[in-house]
């Protein structure tokens, strides 16, 4: 009786066990080490990953000690991994992949594996993972830092067991650690999967893994270091129900049942959507008040598919209150009434210049001034729109704020302790020209400083406008701190110039030296068809030998400084007869270079019919060159294309920050005259024009100074000019017409308006209200026999009284 008892709860256990829900589920972590330094395991950049990893996988045994952790640094061992994994309902798979990422001559990307030659493309890895899952509630997550790691993003969504994905940039963009050598120390400066690491185990989510990896990566990109913000643009997206907060830009309703069925949201969260407009749609059966319209904020639960699936609401939405966020920013200009600000943190809206506003108990300091620094917290009503967005109930008010700042000395006085230099880093400073008086105490710093030298130091601007130095210290070469001691870097080409005439082309290329030695190594270009491109797969890949069957051209570089670029030209390449695509590809060949993901670049070239030819620009600038703060200075340049092709990019940069101008036409084969208008903050400005026309020919401008804005708004004097009288000859019944012309650049109407005839004056009619551009006034009357005389006298209202010389005429018989 016992025996037949125990055997029926054993088979109770059996099938208890059985059922996929109560069956034990694993949480697998798998740790790529894609490695650092081809042929070398110890440089201290390997010793870096190495360290990336294994804190993730501390960080992972910490969160669940009874998960299954595996580190891979071949791909062959990953993908055997993966084909037996055999994930089922309930596990869950984290594939964390730290290394080089690459894109190939085909324009395609991949995960490398230095150990072993190999790459995992975006394809290959998403048929790995679907191998991976034999159930369909197996979940899986995705994290990878490296070059080009965005090309992942949308292809693993492909698999619906794939339920977020996490890359350290887009898949056009370099990724970026900032460590180097201070001091003969490898400092490590971070980087974005730094960041994600030292969050990932600070969250306390411990009933949800997939938020805790989500957490990281919102607050990994607020961490990157500040010089990569505007070059690295971290990917993430999850699937799944989230809870979501926007602005309203747009709703639909149902024609027939009245319903609202669609709302287009601007999103603030999560933040893999922020800043994203997205649709989302709503079923019958959720409720949406009518009092939801456009500009109002919401709270609501959606839920996402893959990034190309649509978002669904899920539960009635509800108002709330704009988000607030703490903004660090740089005061532009204005007034208490509105403020003029460029924002340099948090990192989402970094770089926007919007009007800020005050609301409430908000208060602008009226001792607050151009080039001063603000901390705030802001109310986001409409992140769209920049002049009436963004308000605040803070006392707006300077503060002292310090930058560590690299620097590139351009003159130094060491008796007076007083320093030219040119700012390299951080970005928002970049390029500005200083000149600064170093404390007393830190002047024998300056021994060893020279035209040239770089430093770093920290720059402090005060609320009454002064700046000050401190701590100042050289750098050892060109560029400072060096992220590598071998690395040869190719820029990214830009299409060849062809000569229409004789079908030839020129490849060019810039090559950078962006490690710590001194190095010489040979640079090659390689054309060919497209279609015959795999004639050279085994030498782009390994760089032995010569390239075969194709067309190339070396070129030895010597002695490359660490921080110099060289531009390249290679021999000129005849266009055989008719159309075709052609290849063109770039390759640097150092032994031990450290960071081979940049040793490479290529570009396709379709030549059939005409030839596309650049296009010019001329006649750029600004009027007036000097006013106040209040003026609206107009830029102004002509566009010419002979192939009237319209401009893909017409700006003009400002204080070397871009504005899209407005075209006065389009017949761009005659030319076509651009404009922008803005007012400017009090100072000396400066001003270049850039153009592309769409087909690889981008042009510029140098820089102009200019203008001058004083600090309280500038009148200037109006212009008369043409002033005569018709005819010049008459009789006592002839209608004499008196005529000049008025041209005032602030646009102000004259309060007098006279023509004096014999010194008698009278009023005279305007024939237009365009006063910037010019307007003629006219006077007509009869005179009595006689030589007679006139001038003109206007005033433009603001003390500025104009006349013309005094001409003799008409002669009336």
């Amino acid at each position: 009786m016992n025996y037949i008892k125990s055997y029926k709860l054993f088979l109770v256990l059996v099938l208890f066990l059985l059922i996929p829900g109560y069956a034990l589920s694993e949480n697998y972590g798998f740790f790529v080490d894609g490695g650092y330094s081809p042929g070398k395991k110890d440089t201290d950049m390997d010793k870096l990953i190495d360290k990336r990893i294994d804190d993730a996988m501390d960080i992972m045994k910490k969160k669940d000690p009874n998960s299954d952790r595996r580190r891979f640094d071949k791909k062959d061992s990953l993908a055997n991994a993966l084909k037996n994994l055999k994930c089922k309902c309930g596990d869950v798979l984290t594939l964390y992949m730290v290394g080089h990422g690459s894109e190939d001559k085909y324009g395609s990307n991949a995960f490398e594996f230095i150990k072993g030659g190999n790459d995992i493309s975006p394809s290959d890895l998403l048929d790995l993972l679907k191998k991976a899952a034999v159930e369909c509630c197996c979940k899986i997550h995705v994290v990878i830092f490296s070059c080009h790691s965005g090309a992942f993003f949308e292809e693993l969504f492909k698999d619906p067991h794939v339920m977020s994905v996490y890359t350290s940039c887009s898949e056009s963009e370099l990724s970026y650690s900032d460590s180097y050598y201070e001091d003969g120390k490898f400092v490590d400066g971070g980087d974005w999967i730094k960041g994600f690491n030292e969050d990932w185990e600070k969250d306390t989510n411990k009933t949800d893994w997939a938020k805790g990896l989500q957490y990281a990566s919102e607050t990994a990109k607020e961490k990157m270091p500040d010089e990569f913000t505007p070059k690295q643009h971290p990917q993430s997206w999850s699937r799944g129900e989230q809870e979501a907060y926007g602005h309203v830009v747009s709703r639909e309703k149902d024609s027939k049942t009245k319903k609202i069925n669609k709302l287009k949201i601007h999103f603030y969260r999560p933040e893999f959507l922020r800043c994203n407009t997205k649709e989302v749609k709503i079923d019958s059966s959720i409720n949406v008040s009518d009092s939801i319209n456009t500009c109002k904020w919401i709270q609501f639960t959606m839920v996402t598919g893959g990034p190309k699936d649509p978002i669904n609401m899920k539960g009635d939405p509800v108002i709330t209150e704009p988000p607030v966020e703490k903004v660090l920013a740089h005061v532009e200009g204005g007034t208490v009434k509105k403020l003029k600000i460029h924002i340099i943190s948090p990192k989402w809206l970094y770089c926007r210049i919007v009007t800020l506003q005050p609301e409430e108990s908000g208060v602008i300091d009226k001792s607050l001034k151009a080039c001063n620094w603000i901390e705030v917290k802001i109310k986001i009503k409409n992140p769209d729109d920049k002049d009436n967005g963004f308000v605040t109930s803070d006392t707006v008010k300077a503060k002292e704020q310090t930058f560590k700042c690299k620097v590139h000395v351009t003159k130094v006085g060491k008796e007076k302790g007083i320093i030219e230099y040119h700012i390299l880093e951080p970005p928002w400073l970049k390029c500005q020209n200083k000149t600064a008086t170093v404390p007393e105490g830190e002047r024998g710093k300056l021994e060893g400083v020279d035209k040239c030298s770089n430093l770093v130091m920290n720059i402090t601007f005060h609320p009454d406008g002064r700046e000050t130095v401190s701590d100042i210290k050289k750098l050892s070469n060109a560029q400072g701190p060096k992220r590598f001691s071998l690395d040869a870097a190719l820029q990214r080409p830009s299409p060849p110039v062809i000569n229409d005439s004789l079908r030839t082309f020129r490849p060019s290329i810039g090559v950078t030296n962006v490690g710590s030695n001194t190095i010489s190594f040979p640079v090659y270009s390689v054309i060919c068809k497209l279609s015959e491109i795999h004639l050279i797969d085994n030498w782009w890949r390994t760089g032995d030998g010569l390239p075969q069957g194709v067309w190339y051209n070396v070129k030895q570089i010597n002695n490359l400084e660490a921080a110099q670029t060289r531009v390249i030209d290679f021999n000129d390449y005849q266009i055989p007869p008719g159309n075709e695509i052609y290849w063109v590809g770039y390759k640097s060949i150092l032994r031990g270079d450290e960071n081979p993901a940049s040793d490479t670049a290529s570009i396709t070239l379709e030549v059939n019919g005409p030839v596309n030819h650049p296009p010019t620009i001329e006649n750029g600038i600004v009027i007036p060159d000097s006013g106040g703060i209040s003026t609206q200075f107009n830029y102004r340049i002509t566009y010419t294309d002979e192939d009237n092709d319209s401009p893909s990019v017409y700006d003009v940069l400002i204080d070397n920050i871009s504005h899209q101008m407005t075209p006065l036409g389009n017949n761009f084969n005659e030319g076509v005259e651009f404009n922008y208008q803005i007012s400017l903050s009090e100072g000396t400005h400066n001003y270049s024009f850039r153009f592309d026309d769409g087909h690889g020919h981008p042009v510029a401008t140098g820089i102009y100074q200019g203008p001058f804005v004083a600090g309280q708004p500038m009148n200037h004097p109006p212009v008369l000019s043409g002033g005569d009288v018709m005819p010049d000859s008459g009789f006592s019944n002839t209608m004499f017409i008196y005529r000049v012309i008025y041209q005032d650049i602030d646009g102000d109407p004259p309060t007098q308006y006279q023509v004096f005839v014999d010194n008698n004056p009278f009023n005279m009619t305007p024939l237009g209200n365009n006063f910037i551009e010019g307007v003629a006034y006219t006077f007509q009357r009869n005179l009595p026999q006689g030589l007679h005389n006139f001038f003109f006298r206007f005033d433009d209202g603001h003390g500025h009284i104009v006349n013309t010389q005094n001409f003799t005429g008409p002669i009336v018989r």
